[in-house]
């Protein structure tokens, strides 16, 4: 992680897995809580002061890049994910960048 400012700023990473009635009800599924079970990643990003027009997003399969005139993120992934069908979403009220990704692990088959 880089920083060009002293602000403060902060990033999360929070799993996100789909959910239904049979998976919670009726324990049908074979999902557990863990992030084994989760098909999304969830990236949110705190950037104070900053606009959206000035906000430069570089996703690759293993590493996300937020570049800003204040700040700078370089972030190596936890785990591979498909950069082709990322969905980045600007939250102005709160200066919060929110970019939401597919993992893609080698052993999923197994979890789905």
């Amino acid at each position: 992680m880089f920083l060009l400012d002293s602000a403060v700023y902060s990033y999360d990473i929070v799993y996100k897995q789909a959910v239904t009635s049979e998976d919670i009800f009726l324990g049908m599924g074979n999902k557990t809580p863990a992030t084994a079970s989760c098909e999304d990643m969830v990236i949110t990003v705190k950037l104070p002061g900053s606009n959206f027009k000035d906000v430069n997003v570089d996703l690759t399969d293993k590493h996300l890049s937020v570049r800003s005139p204040k700040y700078k993120l370089g972030l190596h992934l936890p785990h591979p994910c498909d950069s082709k069908n990322g969905k980045a979403q600007w939250l102005s009220d709160k200066e919060l960048l929110k970019i939401t990704v597919q993992m893609k692990r080698e052993y999923d088959m197994l979890n789905f």
